[in-house]
């Protein structure tokens, strides 16, 4: 959370030039394909990268709801058709040992769609059962502007760093309603154009203090600008222009101390946060503060066998753009999908203890954790205000969350041949809200479990059993069924090392699929499923004789929740 990046320069790379190239088929009742190549040149003070990237493809996915409370049954199959193009270029330029200068650009070219079919079944009157057939067209691009610039001082470890992020997205999208001769609903259409600029700027600086203490600060500032301008002839809706402005500034910083046993970190992030929201020109949401994160975490370590750690912290999740936008992703005679403006964003306060064990041939960690979620952002789903027969899908705010469990993960090397890591976690989850008119809370009990086996057959040969297991669980609104699901791969090396090919059977029993169940708004139960048993092909090839690469950055979190949409 402190958001420091960390740079890695390779000052010392062997001029010359290197490269990668990969591709890979996917095929389940589709094919999807996938490519890339990487290359690399440094001479003298420059380094000079580039890389070409495309995926294309089908994907089938598929919804059936069972709504035994309207005494009806809604089936949706959908076929995603996608093509992606990015083209990356970049340069670093090491002025001198002190001062590097990089700066690259990412420009995504996307164009794909969706074809579906809903088909509407009425078991109590037939009559009135119907399909409907949705086309959406999907174009954009989505530009990225990269600059840094890192200085080091003499002493080791003591740097600055500023970078500068521009993202320009241009995206477009038509969408098409049409239904069957029996329908008593008229066929629309749809248009969406975003256009969305994100600016971020960090200044950051490390301090080493001493031989055992640290000392880093930053600033950060994420200015965001998105307009959404949504045309349609459906009767049921309007045209509407969506303007939403979020700024963020941050102050941080992190002091810590290393000792023979023991160390420290303690940290804090000070943010200021405003939003502004209006449709067609009148404001729907507004929202200012400042708000403290802090964090800090202990560690213990009596020997080489044995080590304990516990930490705190607080974080933010705000809601996504597809959370908050009104324009409606999909509107049909049955599901109306929507966000909400006026959604909070959460906050999470999280305590955890965790104990390392090393062992002869691997490790064992075990831990406990509470958290506590405020304003806890979940999907809703209830009766349309305007139509009771049709599901308004949106976002919103429900009471506190409180989470606390346990963790245990391991690897172990049982032979030369066999080893394994895997990962068991319980925990028991408190939700409540409103739904509706109602008020609802549960008491919920998850475990997850995952297991990964490698097995060793040749020296250039490796295979792979992967597991994973998660039980039922309970939301405000739904319950979901367990989930079971394996994979298995092969790993062949050749070439002296430089090639690679590889093959994955994924989801081997075809089990993988999502199940649940619901009362609220009325009773309903039902199922999604994609392309999950698939089987993939992949070969990658590393050219060039050097280790020359390009400079590295670290991700940074944008503290944003998931989820936005059906498509």
């Amino acid at each position: 959370m402190s958001g420091i990046i960390n740079i890695v320069l390779h000052k010392n790379a062997n001029n010359g030039f290197n490269g990668n190239i990969n591709t890979g088929l996917t095929y389940g009742e589709n094919a999807r394909f996938n490519g890339s190549l990487d290359m690399n040149y440094r001479q003298g003070k420059l380094n000079l990268y580039a890389n070409l990237g495309s995926n294309f493809g089908k994907r089938k996915n598929i919804n059936d709801i069972n709504l035994t409370g309207r005494n009806a049954k809604q089936n949706l199959d959908m076929l995603n058709d996608n093509e992606s193009y990015l083209y990356k270029i970049g340069v670093d330029y090491f002025l001198n040992d002190n001062n590097t200068f990089s700066f690259y650009t990412n420009q995504n070219l996307f164009n794909g769609g969706v074809d579906a079919t809903i088909n509407a079944i009425y078991l109590n009157n037939p009559s009135n059962n119907f399909e409907q057939f949705l086309n959406l067209d999907a174009r954009n691009l989505n530009a990225t502007y990269n600059f840094a610039y890192k200085h080091l001082f003499p002493q080791e470890g003591h740097e600055i760093l500023f970078e500068a992020d521009y993202n320009d997205y241009d995206g477009d999208e038509d969408f098409a309603a049409n239904f069957s001769e029996n329908a008593s609903f008229a066929s629309y259409s749809e248009n969406v154009n975003e256009n969305r600029g994100t600016l971020i700027t960090n200044i950051d600086y490390s301090l080493p203090i001493g031989d055992k203490s640290k000392f880093e600060a930053g600033a950060e500032a994420r200015l965001l600008n998105n307009t959404q301008d949504y045309d349609t002839n459906n009767p049921s809706a309007q045209n509407s222009d969506y303007d939403y402005n979020r700024n963020i500034y941050s102050l941080y910083s992190t002091f810590g101390q290393s000792f023979e046993k023991f160390s420290y970190q303690l940290g804090a992030r000070l943010e200021s946060f405003n939003i502004d929201a209006e449709v067609n020109g009148e404001n729907v949401f507004s929202d200012d503060y400042i708000t403290l994160y802090p964090s800090g975490f202990f560690n213990y370590t009596p020997n080489d066998k044995n080590s304990y750690q516990v930490s705190y912290s607080r974080r933010i999740d705000r809601p996504s753009l597809g959370q908050v936008s009104p324009v409606r992703e999909v509107s049909t005679p049955t599901i109306t999908v929507v966000g909400n403006p006026n959604l909070q964003p959460q906050f999470t306060n999280s305590v955890e203890f965790n104990y390392t064990r090393k062992l002869k041939h691997g490790s064992l960690t075990g831990g406990v954790f509470f958290r506590n979620i405020n304003d806890n952002i979940n999907q809703l789903i209830e009766e349309d205000p305007s139509d009771p027969a049709s599901l308004l899908i949106s976002f919103a705010n429900f009471d506190d969350t409180n989470a606390y469990g346990v963790e245990l993960s391991s690897n172990y090397k049982f032979t030369e041949w066999w080893s394994a890591n895997g990962s068991f976690e319980l925990y028991q989850q408190t939700q409540s809200g409103i739904v509706g008119t109602s008020r609802v809370e549960v008491d919920n009990t998850v475990y997850t479990a995952r297991v990964n086996n490698s097995f060793t057959v040749t020296e250039n040969l490796t295979l792979q059993l992967f597991g994973f297991y998660q039980g039922p669980s309970e939301e405000l609104q739904f319950k979901n069924e367990d989930v079971f699901f394996a994979n298995l791969g092969a790993r062949y090396t050749f070439l002296d090392k430089k090639a690679t090919l590889s093959l994955n059977f994924n989801d081997v029993f075809g089990t993988q699929e999502y199940r649940f169940s619901a009362t609220l708004p009325y009773e309903q139960n039902g199922l999604f499923r994609s392309e999950f048993q698939n089987v993939y092909v992949g070969f990658s090839y590393r050219f060039g004789g050097n280790n020359a690469k390009k400079l590295k950055r670290k991700q940074r979190d944008n503290d944003e929740t998931q989820g936005g949409g059906m498509f």
